[in-house]
C-alpha cells in the first residue's frame, strides 16, 4: 500500500537501475517520478475520454513537495471539470498558425518548393535556420515590426522588395528608404531589390549569392542624400548607389560591394527617378 509522500522520504529515496514513478496516497493521481539518474519531479497521471494522460509538473526541489501538491490538485480538478491540461499544455507548445515557424514552413511548402530547384530549396531551408529562425522562433508574424527586420544580422537598416524589375519598384523602395531616414530608424539606409524567380541566399560571412532567373539590386542612401521627404511632398534626393547584380554574381553586404555588380547611380527630382550612370 503506497504512503503519502514526506520531504524526508522524497529525499531518502534512492534510484535504481529503471526510472520508478512513487505515488503520493494523500493525493491519488501524484507521483514523484525518479530516474536511474538521480533526477526528481512529479507528475499527476488520470484519465480523459478512456484514455491514460500523463501531465508533468515540473522538477524537484525547485518545485518543493508542498508546491507540487498544490500545482497537482488544480490540474486533477481540472480534470474533473472535464478538462485534459496535457492536451491543453501540447497545444500551446505547438507552432500556432500565425507564429513565424509556421509561416516559414508554409513559405518552403507552398512556394519555394513548387519553384525552385531542390538545391536551392535545402539552402533556403538552411539559411531560415541559422539566421532567422533562432531569432524570431515563438513569435506571431503580426508582432515582428519594420524594425525587428532591419536588425536581422547581415541585413541591418536593409529593406527587401521583390518583383522588382516586373513591377517597377525602385521608385518604391527609395521612398522607403528615405523615409527610414527621415523618420529616424537610421542614418544610413540600404535596399534590396529582388526579381522575379530569383533569391539572394545570405551566409553568415555577408556573402550574398544571386540565383534564379533575374537579378538583384542593392541600393544604398545616406542622411545627405535626402533632400526632400516629407508627407505631402515628392522625394527628392542626391545621387544614390544602386548596384545591380545578374544571376551566379556575389555581393559582400558587409562592405556593400560586388565585384560582378553593375555599378549605377539614381537621382529623385520632385519624384521622377533619373539614372546618371
Amino acid at each position: 500500500m503506497s504512503k503519502a509522500l514526506t520531504v524526508r522520504t522524497v529525499e531518502a529515496i534512492k534510484p535504481g537501475p529503471v526510472r520508478r514513478e512513487i505515488p503520493d496516497a494523500l493525493l491519488p493521481g501524484h507521483y514523484l517520478v525518479i530516474q536511474p539518474s538521480g533526477a526528481r519531479s512529479w507528475a499527476v497521471r488520470y484519465r480523459s475520454s478512456g484514455r491514460p494522460r500523463k501531465h508533468t509538473l515540473g522538477s524537484y526541489p525547485a518545485i518543493d513537495l508542498a508546491s507540487a501538491r498544490k500545482l497537482a490538485s488544480a490540474v486533477l480538478r481540472k480534470v474533473a471539470e472535464g478538462g485534459d491540461p496535457a492536451r491543453d499544455k501540447k497545444h500551446a507548445r505547438a507552432p500556432k498558425a500565425d507564429s513565424f515557424e509556421s509561416i516559414a514552413a508554409q513559405f518552403i511548402e507552398r512556394h519555394c518548393k513548387r519553384a525552385n530547384r531542390p538545391r536551392t530549396v535545402e539552402e533556403t531551408e538552411r539559411l531560415l535556420r541559422l539566421h532567422v529562425l533562432p531569432r524570431w522562433r515563438g513569435r506571431m508574424v503580426h508582432d515582428i515590426s519594420r524594425r525587428d527586420v532591419l536588425e536581422v544580422p547581415g541585413l541591418h537598416h536593409t529593406l527587401t522588395d521583390s518583383h522588382f524589375t516586373e513591377r517597377d519598384r525602385l521608385g518604391r523602395s527609395l521612398v522607403f528608404m528615405a523615409r527610414t531616414i527621415a523618420d529616424g530608424w537610421a542614418d544610413v539606409a540600404r535596399g534590396l531589390g529582388i526579381d522575379e524567380d530569383t533569391a539572394v541566399l545570405l551566409d553568415a560571412d555577408g556573402s550574398a549569392a544571386v540565383i534564379g532567373q533575374g537579378t538583384a539590386s542593392f541600393m544604398r542612401m545616406t542622411a545627405d542624400d535626402v533632400v526632400t521627404c516629407a508627407h505631402g511632398e515628392s522625394l527628392t534626393t542626391g545621387p544614390v548607389d544602386v548596384s545591380i547584380v545578374p544571376r551566379g554574381g556575389s555581393f559582400d553586404v558587409g562592405s556593400w560591394q560586388g565585384d560582378t555588380a553593375d555599378h549605377h547611380v539614381v537621382r529623385v527630382t520632385a519624384g521622377e527617378i533619373a539614372w546618371e550612370s
